[in-house]
């Protein structure tokens, strides 16, 4: 590259640039103000503001393709060309963060001591706020964390300032799944990493947790007494994944057609009934002790999280079309919800829930995919965390013929081996569940038929999709 007259202009303001990004910690936006070289000739291109920095349009031109050639440079990485290509790294990653050759010289310089990292969380976020889908910028932003990660005290002030960078791009971009990937890794990472309580065996044997996760042991449909219930709430990674659920809600409401905030949703979803399946196992099992030396009490806005969408379940159960026979089994189980909880009654709050809010968001806002395969999704956990874990004699609840194309019974009958003393609570259970996935499965069916008779054709396209994914999916008949 030849030498140019502008080369002097644009090392000095490389060089301002850095040095308004170190001088005033509070900057963290960044963006490009359009403007005409004949207006601003005689001024600085640097424009400061609350909290921003803005960089004049006409300067870039000049400015970029010198320092895009001092990156590329080797010889520039000595000790003495080392000050002019740290601010033109800055300078590139500010214009253009989607040049991984930028994140990686800078990572180089800091792995070696010639840089620090004090200021790289800072200058991603300026870098986001630009170009709120670079993958790049969020990579390097995770590398900077990971390194950091041992040496940082208030953890969870770090936790929130990542949660907020996340919505703010998520906003900022439409299907931003950079966004919903990094906040995921976020929570995986910044979070316990550990999704149970911190437990010791009191014996070698072999526990539950030896158990694979497609067999499910019989005790988790046993009832949980209240405290047991109360000391999961208490639990500050349940804490922090159900407030996340509630604040994704509001976000998906008023971005439905999203795609990425309801796959960030899912994984919400399924983390809290990996969760409770987890605790819950462990509360049974008399092989392990809680060890309340290691379990941390923290204030969180998760109480209402289960009395809610149980308030939903015993609406959802009361408007299905309930047979006399069974109504004593259905009023039972009220009976025990209010006083107590088994793992399934949990995950079933959480996923009817899901589905009545999906219902209402179909409803209010015809003619979005993202609705009905979200759909999918709650029916899918449903099947892993209900009826693949509950096991008849006679016939499965997905299938109203045998595999000659016989038709079977009416009476489900579930195949449990339990205990004497539990057998009469498995009964009960067994009983509920048999007759509310039937009910559930029909209910299905009416919001498919309901929705295909008012609704256009496009929408009748998402409504059919979803009817053949239940059909041949969940081989749901």
């Amino acid at each position: 590259m030849a030498p140019s007259h502008y080369d002097s202009v644009a090392e000095k303001i490389l060089l301002d640039l850095e040095m308004a990004v170190k001088k005033d910690a509070t900057i963290n936006e960044f963006d490009v103000i359009p403007t005409s070289e004949a207006e601003n000739r005689n001024s600085s291109p640097i424009v400061r503001g609350d909290c921003c920095l803005g960089l004049e349009s006409w300067i870039i031109p000049h400015i970029y393709p010198y320092a895009h050639h001092q990156i590329m440079k080797k010889s520039n990485y000595k000790t003495q060309n080392l000050e002019k290509v740290i601010s033109c790294l800055l300078g590139v990653a500010l214009l253009n963060p989607e040049m991984s050759t930028v994140w990686s010289r800078r990572r180089e310089l800091i792995l070696s001591r010639k840089m620090t990292v004090d200021n790289e969380l800072r200058l991603t976020r300026m870098a986001l706020s630009r170009k709120p889908k670079s993958n790049e910028a969020l990579a390097h932003r995770r590398w900077v964390i990971s390194e950091i990660l041992n040496n940082v005290m208030d953890k969870a002030t770090l936790l929130q300032e990542e949660l907020t960078l996340c919505e703010m791009i998520a906003n900022r971009y439409h299907s931003n799944y950079h966004a919903w990937s990094h906040r995921i890794w976020t929570l995986q990472h910044l979070l316990p990493s550990s999704m149970h309580w911190n437990v010791r065996k009191r014996t070698t044997k072999s526990t539950i947790l030896d158990v694979s996760e497609n067999n499910m042991p019989q005790h988790l449909f046993c009832r949980v007494s209240k405290s047991k219930y109360l000391s999961i709430v208490n639990s500050e990674t349940f804490c922090v994944y159900s407030e996340e659920i509630d604040s994704n809600f509001k976000w998906v409401s008023s971005h439905v057609s999203d795609h990425s905030g309801f796959h960030f949703r899912k994984f919400l979803i399924t983390q809290i009934c990996e969760f409770l399946k987890s605790n819950i196992c462990l509360n049974n099992s008399p092989d392990l002790e809680k060890d309340e030396n290691l379990s941390i009490p923290v204030q969180c806005n998760s109480s209402s999280f289960f009395p809610t969408r149980k308030g939903i379940l015993k609406e959802f159960l009361k408007s299905l079309e309930i047979d006399v026979c069974d109504r004593k089994i259905f009023g039972d189980y009220f009976k025990n919800l209010e006083e107590n909880s088994s793992l399934f009654d949990l995950i079933v709050c959480i996923l009817i829930s899901e589905i009545k809010s999906n219902h209402t968001f179909c409803l209010m806002f015809p003619g979005h995919e993202a609705l009905w395969y979200y759909r999918r999704s709650i029916m899918f956990m449903f099947k892993k965390y209900i009826l693949d874990n509950v096991h008849f004699s006679e016939q499965s609840v997905c299938s109203h013929h045998d595999k000659n194309g016989v038709p079977h019974k009416k009476d489900f009958k579930y195949d449990f081996t339990v205990d004497s003393k539990a057998e009469n609570e498995q009964a009960k259970v067994s009983d509920f569940f048999g007759v509310f996935c039937m009910l559930l499965i029909k209910h299905e069916k009416e919001i498919i038929s309901s929705f295909l008779k008012s609704h256009n054709e496009s929408e009748n396209k998402f409504i059919k999709d979803y009817e053949h994914w239940l059909k041949f999916c969940l081989k749901i008949n």
